[in-house]
């Protein structure tokens, strides 16, 4: 073997290793958050990146595929004191991957809590008959609201349905 050769073999192994050790591969519809010393640094979005490791780096590995919350029954009081327990769908997305990371705690919670409120602020305002009639208008509106809400959150409302309505008969 003569040392060209042999200096070809050791330049592919070292090109060989950088490669291991630097390249990262992003999977499609997901998303690298790269904290430094424990402060947003950048995203990597999906494809092959180039990373110099540091040992305080912290990798956040993000998919932006469209979720599903299902929400379990809430009581709500209808407009005419009418109480019905209502169970709700979201299907949502991250659309900012940074600020969804950095901007609420527990996204799934207050994503929870704050449809429920939406709700009950929209179906305060009907009666019976108007919330049984309109639910295509009130899950439009819901998902309205919401995106101007979650916004701030990195998330997006694709669509909100209300699932089950149970009317509840006093005793």
């Amino acid at each position: 073997m003569t040392i060209l050769g042999i200096i070809i073999i050791i330049v592919v192994a070292i090109l060989l290793i950088i490669s291991i050790i630097f390249v990262r591969i992003v999977k499609p519809l997901t998303v690298v958050i790269i904290e430094r010393s424990g402060v947003y640094y950048r995203t990597l979005k999906s494809g092959i990146r180039l990373l110099l490791p540091n040992k305080n780096d912290i990798f956040k590995l993000i998919s932006l595929k469209e979720k599903l919350a299902n929400f379990k029954y809430q009581q709500v009081l209808t407009k005419n004191n009418e109480k019905l327990q209502i169970e709700m769908i979201l299907f949502y997305q991250i659309s900012d991957a940074g600020i969804y990371t950095y901007g609420i705690n527990e996204p799934l919670k207050g994503l929870e809590k704050l449809s429920f409120i939406t709700l009950k602020s929209i179906v305060n305002k009907l009666n019976l008959d108007e919330t049984i009639k309109n639910c295509d208008a009130i899950n439009t509106r819901m998902r309205e609201l919401l995106n101007e809400a979650t916004n701030s959150w990195g998330i997006k409302i694709n669509k909100v349905n209300l699932n089950n309505i149970i009317i509840q008969k006093e005793n």
